[in-house]
């Protein structure tokens, strides 16, 4: 038995995974990814950090900075709208969690990486 609840659990977090790679510029709230899984959202986030090692809001905030780099890189999007585009609707937030990420500012990243 234990066998085939790693085997949901695991599938249910592929499809969790697919899904964050379809929709790399569009994410969801926690609640709706959960409902895509066909989960309760507090169990995901506990199954999602035991399997992958970070919670559930660190991983997807993770892939929302990874668009942001390659858009502040390929695009000349103002920031503001960029943090927009990644599902940021606070700038300084955006801020806060991009710094904390890279360890620089969304503007200073783009003046190092534009050019290459």
């Amino acid at each position: 038995m234990k066998n085939a609840s790693y085997c949901v659990s695991y599938e249910k977090e592929r499809r969790l995974q697919q899904n964050e790679q379809k929709n790399s510029f569009c994410y969801s709230p926690l609640k709706d990814v959960s409902e895509h899984v066909y989960m309760n959202p507090q169990y995901l986030s506990r199954i999602f950090k035991k399997e992958v090692g970070i919670s559930c809001i660190d991983y997807i905030n993770r892939l929302k900075i990874e668009y942001a780099c390659k858009l502040l890189t390929t695009t000349d999007e103002s920031i503001c709208h960029i943090s927009s585009l990644c599902g940021y609707s606070d700038q300084s937030y955006f801020n806060r969690v991009f710094i904390n990420q890279m360890k620089i500012t969304p503007k200073t990243f783009r003046q190092k990486n534009k050019n290459k």
